[in-house]
């Protein structure tokens, strides 16, 4: 029986985090796997009921036949950058004894960013003879210094050192789009180890609810972070301020909802909301009572790719609106039909989608519809599984060959 070793910087019961990477280890426990899941303590500004770990740096459980460990200490700093900074180097050494305490392992499996992780992962592959694969899922340090978060020379080039390392060492990396698999072959991964796995969407998740609002409701659900262009869409409630049935509503947690909040009281807005992070029950309720749900990144942001929260929309049957660079979202909405795309940081042009799809009821409900049936098509939790699976029955195959 092949023995799996995860480690990922989130997962359940952090809210909105880490759901991809337990539904593939619940996929692999699935198909006869025996899956350990190396992980953080759960950040306490992501959960809706605060976890006990009895003061210990290191403490396990058992989730749906998942093995977790949990490393510590508890990191709770969501808007202090250099803790985030120090969380980002630290989770290696954590990272990298979490696995070592965990047994055996055939396949270690890493999820990025952060970097570090996968750079966890390159140890203990060779501590315990096992292949790595790191599942790229933001291009580190490349966003981090687009977005001018990182402005330190000396980082970069450390941040930059470890990625041409791991670029160069790791056995296998799969990712996102083809942009990041683009950007993998230019950093020095060769063509052989790098294979596009999209993200995938939950058939299950569609649930039929009542609508409890005669208004029309735009929605962002999910992290508030410095990669969305959020703050666009507050500048389009003000642009639409004077149409009192439209409301816009946005869920969430991240270093940027205080700023948001505080300029939408400066903007004297009345049709703008504010909620939590919802458990993934409700978050999908919010999703299919809304009319349209928004998906929201910067323009720095140059390598697009498909993020989780445009599959959740279109496996609730909901129009998207998505100001995010060209790329992969935009042409997933020109082929599905499900929506409509507008370039990051303009508020004008974000204002006049939503007013058209105000102004055209029946177009949302068939977009709605063109999403369920292009997610079905393309982006399932089996079908990605199985990529998995090939790929890790190629290097047990690779691995034996060599032997012989």
């Amino acid at each position: 029986m092949v023995k799996v070793l995860f480690l990922v910087s989130n997962f359940p019961p952090e809210i909105s985090t880490g759901r991809l990477e337990c539904e593939l280890s619940k996929s692999f426990v699935r198909r006869s796997k025996l899956v350990t899941v190396v992980t953080a303590f759960p950040r306490r500004y992501l959960l809706n009921h605060p976890v006990s770990h009895g003061g210990k740096f290191l403490y396990r459980q058992e989730i749906d036949g998942i093995s977790v460990v949990r490393m510590g200490p508890e990191f709770s700093s969501r808007d202090n950058i250099l803790m985030r900074g120090f969380e980002y180097f630290f989770e290696f050494f954590s990272f990298f004894v979490g696995g070592l305490v965990s047994g055996k392992a055939d396949v270690v499996i890493c999820s990025s960013p952060p970097l570090t992780l996968a750079l966890a992962g390159y140890f203990l592959g060779k501590v315990k003879h096992a292949h790595v694969i790191v599942r790229v899922g933001d291009l580190h340090p490349q966003e981090l210094v687009d977005l001018g978060l990182i402005k330190s020379k000396l980082l970069m080039r450390l941040l930059e050192m470890i990625e041409k390392f791991i670029y160069k060492k790791v056995d296998f990396f799969t990712v996102l789009s083809e942009g990041y698999r683009q950007h993998l072959l230019k950093k020095g991964a060769s063509l052989d180890r790098v294979c596009v796995v999209p993200n995938w969407g939950n058939l299950e998740s569609s649930y039929d609810f009542q609508r409890s609002s005669q208004k029309f409701i735009a929605t962002y659900a999910g992290i508030m972070s410095w990669f969305q262009d959020l703050e666009t869409i507050v500048d389009a409630a003000f642009k639409l301020k004077e149409y009192k049935d439209i409301h816009f509503l946005l869920v969430g947690d991240g270093p940027q909802k205080r700023y948001l909040k505080e300029k939408s009281r400066q903007l004297q807005l009345d049709n703008v909301s504010y909620l939590p992070l919802r458990p993934r029950k409700e978050y999908l309720q919010i999703l299919q009572t809304s009319d349209v749900c928004f998906v929201s990144l910067k323009k720095e942001i140059k390598t697009t790719t498909i993020p989780s929260k445009l599959l959740d929309i279109m496996a609730c049957g909901r129009p998207v609106i998505a100001n995010v660079p060209s790329g992969e979202v935009s042409e997933i909405i020109f082929r599905g039909k499900c929506g409509i795309w507008v370039e990051p940081q303009n508020p004008e042009r974000l204002a006049e989608a939503i007013l058209k799809l105000y102004k055209n009821r029946a177009e949302l409900v068939c977009m709605g519809q063109n999403g369920r049936e292009y997610l079905e098509k393309h982006f399932t939790l089996d079908a990605c599984a199985e990529k998995y699976e090939k790929i890790i029955q190629q290097l047990m195959m690779k691995h034996n060959q060599l032997k012989a």
